[in-house]
């Protein structure tokens, strides 16, 4: 007569010891979630650093006063393209696109207060 054995995870009747030198069925079902499950958790790790890895590249939002340029990776290159919007306001301009810390900068000193006139003159004119 078969025992019922403890160790199962399903509480099934087993003819020998579930994890022993001849597995039941169950019990090789079960390890083999197990190992899907181990394998699944390591695309997950990697996903998860590669996601980690994108969001490093992209700079931080850049607020001034009631303005704030926002970076968008560009889907068709490497560059990040800036936009600007204002507090309150459902509307956001393309500003520049950039592919280096020097040339955002740049793009921001020169370029800021021609971005919110641009700006101004759009909400007041459109």
């Amino acid at each position: 007569m078969a025992k019922k054995c403890k160790a199962c995870p399903v509480r099934r009747t087993c003819q020998d010891e579930c994890y022993g030198e001849n597995p039941c069925a169950f019990a090789v079902a079960f390890e083999n979630l197990g190992k899907k499950l181990d394998r699944k958790e390591v695309c997950i790790e990697s996903l998860t650093a590669e996601r980690d890895a994108a969001v490093k590249k992209i700079p931080e939002h850049r607020i001034f006063g009631d303005y704030v340029l926002t970076p968008i990776p560009n889907a068709f290159n490497d560059k990040i393209s800036w936009w600007i919007s204002k507090r309150n306001c459902m509307k956001a301009l393309y500003c520049f696109t950039a592919s280096n810390p020097a040339e955002i900068e740049a793009q921001i000193r020169d370029g800021l207060d021609g971005y919110i006139k641009m700006f101004e003159y759009s909400n007041n004119h459109l």
